[in-house]
């Protein structure tokens, strides 16, 4: 990841920065074009994001049993608390 970025922030840096003007940026829209369209690129996009899914789905799986259930849950059932419940359980003894 870091190796992409480093990449995209050069290239990005060099488009920027150079003077060979409209035809050189032309030739390096062409080539990204051609990176972005070329099928093993499209193809290793889809296996990473993927991934990624997957493994946001599981980090929310041990978030969840982590917390004893869903943390959407709790605070659905934080905030349903009657104001009653909420002023008798302040810490403070009466």
């Amino acid at each position: 990841m870091r190796k992409l970025t480093f990449l995209v922030g050069f290239g990005a840096g060099y488009l920027l920065g150079t003077r060979d003007g409209r035809a050189r940026y032309e030739q390096i829209v062409r080539s990204v074009r051609e990176v972005k369209d070329n099928p093993a690129v499209q193809e290793t996009a889809g296996v990473v994001q993927a991934q990624a899914m997957d493994f946001i789905a599981k980090a929310q799986e041990k978030v969840n049993a982590m917390a004893g259930g869903s943390i959407a849950d709790k605070v659905a059932a934080y905030s349903n608390r009657s104001m009653a419940d909420a002023a008798g359980s302040n810490g403070f003894v009466r």
